[in-house]
């Protein structure tokens, strides 16, 4: 992925060498420590407008989250800290871009790796969900993807501890947070989440990765959320007509309004993945570009 050159400007005892995108909130960089050659990633909140109480307490909770998780699909974040310029969080370097990002490029492009995304995706929440998170904001943005399809989730700002079943019985109603075209009825309610709620959202990003559009859509905020709560969701054979009946049906379950209805962990999720054939004609890569004519 390109980035954005800055030179020598430095923050706490890192070299920032370039921008690799800019969120809401926060900026990533590619850096390396002073006086070291590794590089790493820094997720940075400036102090400004935007650096409020609650942005820094998501990325302390981000940290939190992800300082002790070692998978292979999860990104590593080594550190967080404060400063005068600001708030960062130390991180795993991977310059790609996220599917999301990927997506509008065409999806035509991704569908020989949509395999590969699809099951490294959903590997690296079940570790997360192994480690007793819900990660709440399943979404394509949060998913980098190599060229290979190798896929590294990202951002646990919105994680939650899963519960036990009493503790799901017993707690009041939640503060209802997610990006409004993956969030599962449960979310929007605000009622306690498990992996399932993951399971909705991912389904969500997979028929955007396979059909090339979100689900649903809306006029209005409500108007989508009001789909997510009672729409049956159109069927993925519509959207990409090589998709296979049962990958199709697959993924409407992911979609199931009802918790009970879907695939009860990501794990049984990644074996029905294993048995479900994608595809019916297998797509090839893209047609490598040939030698760009000569303007001089």
């Amino acid at each position: 992925m390109p980035v954005a050159v800055l030179g020598q400007r430095r923050i706490g005892p890192y070299q920032l060498l370039g921008l690799i995108r800019a969120g809401h909130a926060c900026e990533i960089w590619k850096i390396m420590r002073i006086g070291e050659e590794s590089r790493m990633a820094m997720k940075l909140l400036r102090r400004g407008d935007k650096y409020t109480r609650e942005q820094v307490d998501f990325l302390k909770h981000e940290y939190t989250v992800a300082s002790r998780l070692q998978h292979d699909g999860v990104i590593r974040i080594h550190d967080c800290q404060s400063n005068p310029e600001g708030c960062y969080l130390i991180m795993e370097l991977f310059a790609h871009p996220n599917l999301k990002q990927t997506i509008q490029l065409g999806v035509e492009r991704l569908a020989y790796l949509a395999e590969t995304i699809i099951r490294q995706s959903a590997a690296g929440l079940q570790y997360l969900h192994e480690q007793g998170w819900v990660h709440c904001d399943v979404k394509p943005d949060n998913f980098l993807v190599g060229d290979d399809g190798h896929v590294k989730l990202i951002d646990f700002s919105l994680a939650q501890r899963q519960k036990g079943r009493l503790s799901r019985l017993i707690s009041g109603k939640a503060r209802i947070q997610g990006t409004k075209s993956y969030m599962s009825p449960e979310q929007i309610l605000g009622a306690p989440v498990d992996a399932r709620s993951d399971i909705y959202s991912f389904g969500c990003v997979v028929y955007e990765l396979i059909g090339g559009r979100v689900p649903f859509t809306g006029v209005s905020a409500n108007a989508l959320l009001t789909k997510h709560l009672r729409a049956k969701p159109p069927a993925l054979e519509a959207a990409n007509k090589n998709v296979t009946r049962d990958f199709s049906q697959l993924v409407a379950r992911m979609m199931a309004k009802d918790p009970n209805r879907r695939p009860r962990s990501m794990q049984v999720l990644l074996d029905e993945l294993r048995g479900t054939p994608l595809f019916q004609q297998r797509p090839l890569p893209p047609a490598a570009e040939g030698p760009k004519p000569d303007r001089r």
